[in-house]
């Protein structure tokens, strides 16, 4: 009885071992996508804001190479930060290129609408985000996501729905970062206290 038992926890812990081995080869293949997809992005422009990505995503991708050996709660969250910054790059390149929509104007206006006060009410969230990261960077998240928000509302006023669209999309995407970054450094999760 004893050996069988013995030879039950010997397999559970082997199990074990082979499950932290597959959750280890899993990050690493999707860090690499993300890797892959960084490298591919070539800046259309030397504006602040393009530099600022360049190097943000840069800075991101290292913080997710030193959690790597284990995979972790953190670990997750700074690749869903890298995901959110690629997408802020695709955004802002979707939103340079012209608009190929079949849709009905007000159709598009009306989508465009409701993306642009999504866009609001998360840029009102990042200053929350910014204080729970404590990220050196995190004002100027903020400013970028704010500027975001505010071609996108020019782009929408100037009936350019497209641009719109994507811009609004770009200014939530940085804020998601943020929020990333917040979730990455709290340390328990506790619900904040309304006051």
């Amino acid at each position: 009885m004893l050996t069988l038992m013995a030879w039950l926890l010997g397999a559970g812990l082997a199990y074990a071992d082979e499950d932290k081995e597959r959750e280890r080869r899993r990050d690493e293949r999707r860090l690499s996508g993300l890797e892959a997809r960084a490298k591919k992005f070539a800046a259309s422009d030397a504006s602040e804001l393009s530099v600022f990505l360049q190097q943000e995503s840069a800075r991101v991708l290292e913080r997710c190479r030193a959690l790597l050996p284990s995979s972790s709660y953190r670990f997750d969250r700074m690749l869903e930060a890298l995901d959110d910054l690629l997408d802020t790059r695709d955004d802002l390149q979707e939103a340079a290129s012209p608009a190929n929509s079949r849709r009905k104007e007000d159709d598009e206006r009306r989508e465009t609408a409701k993306r642009l006060e999504r866009a609001y009410f998360r840029v009102q969230q990042a200053d929350y985000f910014a204080k729970l990261s404590e990220d050196k960077h995190a004002s100027e998240y903020i400013g970028f996501s704010r500027q975001l928000y505010q071609r996108a509302r020019t782009a929408y006023d100037a009936q350019e729905y497209h641009r719109a669209n994507h811009l609004a999309s770009a200014s939530s995407e940085l804020v998601s970062v943020l929020e990333n970054f917040a979730q990455s450094a709290v340390r328990k999760p506790e619900p904040p206290e309304l006051k």
